[in-house]
């Protein structure tokens, strides 16, 4: 499996030095540095959703003016020089936010008319909630359900957080088959698989530590065979990894030196299934004062639940430990802090193609109180992981969330109800996969509005598979600046 960084740069902590002065970059989600001469300015755009609070901070080493400012107002300002804002401050540390009340770009200026003096400036800024958009507007993606801890109340976007000791992701497939003429190496042409992936976050005297976990079937879809696997990546921080020393289980660990990157990884042998393949994929933890004890299992046909692996983290000093659904921020790899059940290619960055799907999915949490609850909001789209799909889309067929072939776009759901864990029936009957029309409607007392795209899950084999992936995008302003009328 791979992991898949956003795409949008990994802050770090730089410091520029210009003569005796220097300036630190903040540390935000995005940012940059440059230089600026007096009475110049630059302007950096920021693409925000309405609701999304943009949050800014500049550090300069000569005091400049700061403004966040809508289209038309940056418009105005260009042509004229009139300053209007959404908000402004000045100095050499300046913090400002302010909440999108539409959506489209706005722009932060940075205006150094008050010294006359070249200004070396530093810059972040971040915005809450995360943006679901920020690695898949289009297919390929992965598809199924996921939880991004972000609902969409209005066309306004409002955050949420989940913290479960549990998560379970249920899944009937009457028919799957995929195709790709040239995977990568060690990857079946008929390969996919369904993967159920989140974020466990481990709170301690010695800092925060972020771990993703990966719950996958690997199915080859040309002779109806499947295996169980698991992968764990250290997202605590950039060139983060682990070793024999920090992680046990039945796997051991796969390394790419050339990328300084490392995961746990262990897969079952492979075994016949057949048609309709009903099955749950279950990941849960449990934490004591110097290690988390993940528990990674299956169970298919109704036949008892197996722990096929039981995987312990070294972390010292752990206070409180938790899987994590929060639309509030990133994972210091600025990576989703989502829940994700999702077909996708089999393994090593694949985009396969999906000639036949139709199958059923759910997720469920179990809360730290022992209730289990489905999901509040899910998308059809997930990000965290490399692996891709074309043509598939998630629909709703009567209540029920059905993956078939197509591409017909983006929706999401609001569906959170407590309920009982999923009970696997012998009820052979297929939801119809033809195509749907998707209307704003409602479903058990909560807006529905149902978000498509095409699919992706993850998995692999042992041995070959994951090597994290971070695609970073150019967040800095261009190598020029704009005189201040």
């Amino acid at each position: 499996m791979k992991y898949l960084g956003l795409a949008m740069i990994i802050i770090v902590s730089l410091t520029l030095t210009l003569g005796s002065a220097q300036v630190q970059q903040p540390a935000y989600q995005f940012g940059g540095q440059f230089t600026l001469p007096p009475h110049y300015y630059e302007y950096i755009q920021v693409n925000a959703l309405r609701g999304q609070e943009i949050t800014l901070q500049v550090q300069a080493s000569v005091p400049v003016s700061v403004y966040l400012m809508t289209q038309t107002q940056f418009t105005l300002f260009n042509d004229s020089g009139i300053t209007s804002y959404l908000s402004s401050s000045s100095g050499t540390a300046v913090r400002e936010s302010a909440n999108a009340p539409e959506n489209g770009n706005y722009y932060i200026v940075i205006d150094n008319r008050i010294s006359p003096s070249e200004a070396l400036v530093g810059y972040g800024y971040s915005l809450v909630p995360v943006d679901i958009f920020g690695v898949h507007s289009s297919p390929p993606a992965p598809v199924g359900i996921v939880d991004y801890g972000v609902e969409n109340i209005s066309g306004a976007l409002v955050p949420y957080q989940v913290s479960a000791t549990g998560i379970a992701g249920y899944a009937k497939i009457y028919s799957i088959n995929a195709y790709n003429g040239t995977p990568p190496v060690n990857i079946s042409p008929y390969g996919a698989s369904l993967q159920l992936n989140v974020m466990l976050q481990v709170n301690g005297t010695q800092g925060q530590y972020v771990y993703w976990l990966q719950n996958f079937a690997d199915f080859q879809t040309n002779n109806d065979t499947v295996s169980f696997g698991d992968n764990v990546w250290n997202a605590s921080a950039i060139n983060a990894t682990l070793s024999s020393a920090s992680i046990n289980g039945r796997g051991g660990i796969i390394s790419d030196m050339t990328q300084n990157e490392s995961a746990y990884a262990y897969e079952t042998p492979f075994r016949h299934y057949s048609l309709p393949f009903e099955f749950i994929l279950s990941s849960s933890e449990t934490s004591s004062p110097n290690r988390v004890t993940v528990y990674f299992s299956y169970q298919i046909n109704g036949f008892a639940k197996q722990t096929y692996d039981t995987v312990i983290i070294h972390v010292p000093g752990i206070e409180s430990a938790a899987l994590l659904v929060s639309g509030y921020g990133y994972t210091p790899l600025n990576n989703y802090y989502d829940a994700e059940l999702i077909f996708a290619g089999e393994g090593n960055g694949e985009i396969t193609t999906f000639n036949g799907m139709n199958a059923t999915l759910n997720m469920f949490y179990t809360l730290t109180n022992g209730s289990h609850v489905e999901p509040y909001t899910v998308y059809t789209f997930g990000s965290d992981t490399e692996e891709s799909a074309f043509n598939l889309q998630t629909v709703l067929v009567n209540g029920t969330l059905v993956v078939t072939t197509g591409e017909t776009g983006f929706s999401q759901y609001y569906i959170s109800r407590e309920l009982p864990l999923p009970v696997i029936s012998n009820n052979q009957t297929a939801p119809s996969s033809q195509p749907f029309n998707i209307v704003l409607n409602y479903l058990l007392g909560f807006s529905i509005y149902l978000m498509l795209i095409a699919v992706i899950a993850a998995a692999s084999v042992i041995i070959v598979f994951a090597i994290r992936k971070k695609i970073a995008g150019k967040v800095s302003p261009e190598s020029q600046w704009y005189y201040a009328k």
